[in-house]
């Protein structure tokens, strides 16, 4: 039989706005399937078939899709959102107001 191993990216919360955050609290379906991680996060499915499930989804919110392509191209099939996380300098930083207070410095998706 053979394992089916899944690797995981931490990312922090602040790499998504609030408004993503309360659809991912409330369960929208404009989100891919995710876990309330405690009270700071969340667990966000990332794998191949969620951009290709989502990626027409007119309501799939832009942050988060950017978010889904990072872990992509690092060739993890889940997000863990923490908001004790690190920012990472390639995805855009949102203030509590939802405002991109950092814009990211981008990175390899044009492939996907």
């Amino acid at each position: 039989m053979r394992l089916e191993i899944s690797k995981m990216i931490t990312l922090s919360t602040a790499h998504i706005s609030p408004d993503t955050l309360d659809k991912l609290d409330n369960g929208s379906s404009a989100v891919p399937p995710c876990y309330k991680k405690d009270e700071f996060g969340y667990f966000v499915l990332s794998n191949k078939d969620v951009l290709s499930d989502y990626e027409d989804n007119e309501y799939f919110p832009k942050d988060l899709k950017q978010c889904v392509e990072f872990a992509r191209v690092h060739d993890c099939d889940w997000i863990m959102f923490d908001g004790d996380a690190g920012e990472v300098e390639e995805l855009d930083v949102y203030s509590i107001t939802g405002k991109v207070i950092v814009k990211g410095k981008g990175f390899g998706n044009e492939a996907l």
